[in-house]
């Protein structure tokens, strides 16, 4: 199961069972389907200008920060990066929530809930 998009990727990795995100240069692998709600719910908080604000006058072309707690790594992002990297998760959760429903492993039908519920926001 894989999603695409220009500037990256995401899928389920057979042989590990985990989630597996490029985008740019930079690779994120998430245990659970949980914890990509997560990053997703994380990211729109980010989105809502939340850093944006803080760093308006610099320079750089990419004003998003997004820190990675207790780790020294920021994802920067233009605000067009961000959107695009959101309706990614969001492709990605919709396939993952129908293939999960239509049959294979999915044990958790709350997960398959919030899944849902995030992919229509």
């Amino acid at each position: 199961m894989k999603k695409s998009c220009p500037n990256g990727q995401i899928y389920r990795c057979n042989a590990c069972k985990k989630l597996h995100l490029e985008y740019g240069n930079l690779g994120l692998d998430f245990p659970s389907p949980e914890k990509l709600v997560e990053f997703k719910s994380y990211l729109k908080t980010v989105h809502a200008n939340h850093f944006e604000h803080e760093v308006k006058s610099n320079n750089q072309r990419r004003k998003l920060l997004i820190p990675f707690a207790n780790m020294p790594v920021k994802l920067l992002l233009s605000d067009t990066e961000i959107v695009e990297l959101i309706d990614l998760l969001n492709d990605f959760m919709d396939l993952l929530s129908r293939s999960e429903y239509t049959g294979s492993n999915f044990k958790n039908s709350q997960l398959a809930w919030d899944l849902s519920k995030f992919t229509l926001n």
